[in-house]
């Protein structure tokens, strides 16, 4: 009987050692590389011309604060395509153009404006209405808010300065007439900018149309006696229109290099982005081909980013029953972005704003918010991700009582990514494979760190995308102790908003299944390099800081001076970059030949000798 007992006992501990044992995740970097992010990551496109002045309506507004995003996309999509960048709305449009002086004028042939959007021209959407919404997004975070401006470049239509003009107009590319209307079309998209300018908003990015990559179309094909798609972009098969960009569409890159020049010289601060087509099918098409007969032509020192649209992509598993279709799911989503990535010549050295996407499943759910999280962390991942905006935000709202679960999951991203400029991926030194993904060996977690300059401690989110628990140990993170956690976690089927939760940090952290984390705090270290700086020893100062091609250390005069210091340079995430030892104006040359080098980013420089620690962040612009 003691034998047995002694046995049981004895693997009752194996049992406890393997459990522990396993319990040993740490996160450290998935490689040397700091990301540099833009402050706005994560958004809305805020396609609300259906709704008259939408941000009027208590409803939206409690949602965009509840959502904690910092980026919203005006007037939208296709709407822009067709906006009164003069007045707020949409053009109105008729049988018959009437350039009478009348309020509003009827400026669109009905047959040349995507059906769907036929009905809605009454609706205002004004920069007033808007600065609601700028409000709200500031109120909601520390840090400043934006707007993505959906610049309006096809209409007026040629049919319309031909009625205004009174004369037969030339819509050949780049001919006097083409460059007038373009001119004129300029001079109304200025106008709105200078309106929000003045407003107190800034213009911090906008983006030259929308799809224009869509090939010629048929005028009154489409419902509401409209086409199915724009004529005014790429001109009516039926009809004498011929678009402001027809043929291959190359004409659309003269004109955003054009607009581009006048745009940065009058807002210094604005950064632009270009349509960049996702191909459709392997044959060749307008649509296929846009990113090299035309995206190439633009001048990428002036339009350093592409927006690309990306929808659906789910051909096995689903978001709402079991990890193993929702590895399915996310290994579909994954092969066809590879697909996408394959056939439409994306460029690779522009920047990415994803300014639409949906996975069109499930859009309420939570396990659809989790596809959103592994579509931002995929993009992330390949180094290009910009902006991001899901289409769309009306979608996401509850009447009356917030936002549903699936942007709960956007929340507490946005939560971690507002504000910040660099970002790290990370990952578990025993990494966990999500079930139904074996093939592609999709990892259970997404996790991050962004930080920024101004801001000392680093924003960490962790995604769980299993459905088991996970322990994280937090030892080789600095600044833990006494810190917050904030997370939510939900079933996948559910749609009602879990809301955020809270827990104070420690040494370890429990992950709970479908869940998101998000808490601050110092650098993440090498595993058991853990680093405690002695705050009343602080031999060593740098200037400056932030610091560009050249730094210098200073000793503190009132201590002791050491012939032997180590120097260990990390990234912010703590990968070790550099290693120096010597004297310490030995190493300040040695440092200052190698700064060029250095990508702009933070660093954590580690000093050490025979009787002092000290650890300094420095910042290299």
């Amino acid at each position: 009987m003691l034998k047995q007992l002694f046995k049981l006992h004895l693997l009752v501990l194996i049992l406890f050692w393997c459990v522990n044992l396993q319990a040993q995740n740490f996160l450290n970097p998935v490689n040397n590389d700091t990301i540099r992010i833009l402050p706005h990551l994560v958004g809305f496109n805020n396609q609300m011309a259906s709704k008259n002045e939408p941000w009027y309506s208590s409803d939206y507004i409690r949602a965009l604060k509840t959502s904690e995003v910092g980026l919203l996309r005006y007037p939208g999509g296709t709407v822009s395509n067709y906006w009164d960048m003069e007045k707020n709305r949409l053009f109105k449009n008729a049988a018959t153009i009437d350039t009478a002086d009348s309020n509003p004028r009827i400026w669109l042939k009905t047959e040349n404006v995507i059906g769907w959007v036929v009905p809605m021209w009454p609706a205002v959407n004004s920069i007033s209405n808007l600065q609601l919404a700028y409000n709200a997004m500031a109120s909601s975070n520390t840090a400043k808010p934006a707007v993505v401006f959906v610049l309006n470049m096809i209409t007026p239509g040629a049919d319309y300065y031909t009625q205004k003009w009174q004369r037969k107009v030339d819509e050949t590319p780049l001919s006097d007439d083409w460059w007038l209307m373009m001119n004129d079309r300029l001079r109304r998209n200025i106008k709105m900018l200078d309106n929000v300018m003045a407003s107190g908003m800034e213009v911090k990015y906008a983006e030259f149309g929308n799809e224009y990559y869509f090939g010629q179309s048929r005028a009154g094909d489409g419902s509401n006696g409209g086409a199915i798609v724009e004529p005014y972009s790429a001109g009516a098969a039926n009809t004498g229109l011929k678009g402001a960009f027809p043929g291959n569409g190359r004409s659309y890159a003269n004109a955003v290099n054009n607009w581009a020049d006048t745009l940065t010289k009058r807002y210094p601060d604005i950064r632009l982005s270009a349509i960049a087509a996702d191909a459709n099918s392997t044959s060749p098409s307008r649509r296929n081909s846009w990113n090299t007969e035309v995206v190439k032509y633009i001048n990428k020192e002036l339009v350093p980013a592409v927006s690309i649209h990306l929808y659906g992509g789910i051909e096995e598993g689903d978001f709402i029953s079991t990890e193993e279709n929702l590895g399915l799911a996310f290994s579909s989503w994954k092969h066809h972005w590879e697909w996408k990535k394959k056939y439409s010549s994306f460029p690779e050295d522009r920047e990415y704003w994803i300014t639409e996407y949906n996975p069109n499943k499930d859009k309420k759910k939570w396990g659809h918010g989790l596809m959103n999280l592994f579509f931002i962390n995929t993009m992330l991942s390949e180094g290009k991700l910009g902006l991001s905006n899901y289409h769309q935000f009306a979608q996401n709202t509850i009447k009356g009582s917030g936002i549903y679960a699936s942007t709960r999951v956007l929340a507490l991203l946005a939560k971690a990514t507002r504000g910040k400029t660099f970002a790290q991926k990370l990952e578990l030194d025993n990494e966990i494979y999500l079930a139904g993904s074996e093939a592609d060996k999709i990892p259970a977690l997404a996790a991050w760190v962004f930080s920024s300059e101004e801001e000392e401690l680093n924003h960490y989110f962790i995604g769980n995308f299993s459905s088991k628990s996970i322990d994280i140990d937090l030892a080789n993170i600095e600044e833990t102790m006494g810190q917050m956690y904030y997370y939510s976690a939900n079933s996948l089927n559910t749609e009602n908003d879990p809301g955020i939760k809270f827990g104070s940090l420690n040494n370890s952290i429990k992950l709970a299944p479908y869940s998101c984390y998000f808490f601050r705090a110092g650098g993440l270290l090498p595993v058991n390099t853990k680093i405690i700086s002695d705050q009343n020893s602080l031999n060593i100062r740098i200037f400056p800081n932030p610091g560009d091609d050249r730094i210098s250390f200073y000793i503190n005069k009132n201590q002791s001076y050491h012939s032997s210091v180590t120097l260990k340079v990390y990234s912010i995430t703590g990968v070790l970059k550099n290693e120096f030892s010597g004297e310490i104006k030995q190493i300040e040359s040695l440092i200052n030949k190698n700064l060029n080098n250095w990508k702009p980013g933070i660093y954590i420089l580690r000093f050490q000798a025979e009787d002092f620690t000290q650890t300094i962040k420095w910042v290299k612009k």
